[in-house]
């Protein structure tokens, strides 16, 4: 009696576990799908008529919708656990850091962002940008900034 209790029990719990991945499964898809047809949408539709402006109220509401677009996948979020019904509790909302299992991957970020800001400036100084040039009919545009080079390469 107890054995089939415990098995009806753990079974339960396996349909359980499959509807909740079924259902967080759901929530991206719609999550991701909701970010990027908004966020593309206001880009296309709402930045880039205003970008080219040499109105300086275009070209500044241009840059108020650019950043406002940041906050969609936020709105997203919200929206997309409103729509499933997902209660907002102090537990779903917390961020879980889980420092001792994870340490390889969080000093993995902490040292890789020290040591590309670190080497960036020597980096610079001993590299050669000009393979990375986009030339228009009387320009030509460095990709990654106005350096020493690109100098050399705009004065030409």
């Amino acid at each position: 009696m107890e054995n089939e209790k415990s098995m009806e029990a753990k079974l339960n719990e396996a349909q359980k576990r499959e509807a909740d991945k079924k259902l967080e499964i759901k929530r991206t898809v719609l999550f991701v799908l909701f970010v990027f047809v908004v966020t593309y949408g206001t880009e296309i539709f709402m930045v880039m008529p205003l970008v080219g402006s040499a109105d300086t109220d275009q070209a500044m509401a241009a840059q108020t919708i650019l950043s406002s677009v940041m906050f969609i996948p936020t709105f997203g979020a919200i929206l997309i656990r409103w729509i499933t019904k997902e209660r907002l509790t102090v537990t779903n909302l917390m961020l879980s850091l889980k420092i001792k299992e994870n340490l390889k991957y969080y000093g993995l970020a902490w040292l890789g962002t020290a040591g590309v800001f670190f080497f960036l400036p020597f980096i610079r100084r001993h590299f050669s940008y000009s393979f990375i040039t986009l030339e228009t009919k009387n320009k030509k545009l460095s990709i990654l900034g106005y350096s020493e080079i690109s100098k050399n390469i705009f004065s030409r």
